[in-house]
């Protein structure tokens, strides 16, 4: 479950800048990061800061790696993509690096996914373990391709600020490079829907408030959209994506700031906005910045 506040600080945790706030981020909002676990959205724990992760993650470890079945998966639903969440998480906190049984997985999904090639399986064999043979990197390279194919001529997927990053993130998870012509081509989409002013929306009309160098689309149902089809996990609420496009900016200046733009003047800018939404208003939920304003400026 992805929602504004806990999505919109992790761009600012991994810049250089505000990183040093990381501490009071969590302290300030531990329940929402804490929900991260409770709420079994594994994959936010490979975006946050290592020393975050481990504090949210090392507790659950041992209910965690009981429920592991012993063919190395985790659920029966969706047990692809969980498995890979998981295996992920406890790679990005150096879990898998250690020869404690008490802290690793006892089971090995290989065996179970050697005939499988769809895209969480590959990420699996490749990313998590190393271990691809010649028909995962032709069924890679084929899952490359066709992510390429996709792509539109305004360097875009879906047209939309969201289904532009979701698609370069899974191309950068399957080896393709930062300089590739693909990621180049999305980050200048992305720059692109870069919007100096953003008006707040309230239903369908805006309602007054105006924040500073967003990216989105101008259409925000459109990126609600995307995420829907693309990101079912993150439990999409239109909100989020409508009112004030917190996560769709927020996804977008992760994805960056990963890439090592933050010293570009326009990530920077954005940058300075979320954390100047967030003090001012002590949140970035669309509502809670909304709310607060709508009752103050009816008193003016």
């Amino acid at each position: 479950m992805l929602r504004c506040t806990e999505s919109g600080l992790i761009p600012l945790m991994l810049s250089n800048k505000y990183a040093v706030y990381t501490e009071s981020f969590y302290t300030d909002n531990t329940r929402l990061f804490e929900d991260i676990v409770k709420h079994e959205s594994y994959y936010m724990i490979r975006k946050l800061p290592v020393v975050l992760a481990e504090r949210l993650l090392l507790p659950e470890l041992p209910s965690l790696l009981s429920r592991q079945k012993r063919n190395g998966m985790w659920k029966v639903k969706d047990t692809e993509r969980i498995t890979y969440d998981i295996l992920s998480a406890l790679k990005h906190i150096g879990v898998l690096d250690k020869t404690d049984s008490e802290r690793s997985p006892r089971y090995c999904p290989l065996d179970t996914l050697k005939e499988k090639c769809d895209f969480y399986s590959l990420l699996i064999k490749a990313n998590i373990f190393q271990q691809t043979d010649e028909r995962d990197n032709h069924e890679i390279a084929l899952l490359i391709a066709d992510i390429r194919r996709n792509q539109k001529e305004n360097g875009s997927w879906d047209d939309t600020v969201t289904g532009t990053v979701v698609n370069m993130e899974d191309l950068l998870d399957l080896g393709v490079g930062q300089d590739d012509t693909s990621i180049s081509r999305g980050v200048d989409f992305l720059f692109d829907n870069l919007n100096s002013e953003l008006e707040g929306i309230h239903a369908t009309a805006p309602y007054g408030l105006v924040a500073c160098n967003m990216f989105t689309t101008k259409d925000r149902n459109s990126e609600f959209a995307s995420a829907i089809k693309l990101k079912p996990e993150w439990i999409p609420r239109s909100a989020c994506f409508r009112t004030l496009a917190i996560i769709t900016n927020a996804v977008c200046l992760t994805l960056l700031v990963k890439l090592g733009m933050e010293n570009d003047k326009r990530v920077a800018l954005a940058l300075d906005n979320i954390y100047q939404l967030y003090t001012e208003y002590g949140s970035l939920c669309a509502s809670y910045i909304k709310l607060p304003f709508m009752k103050y400026a009816s008193k003016r």
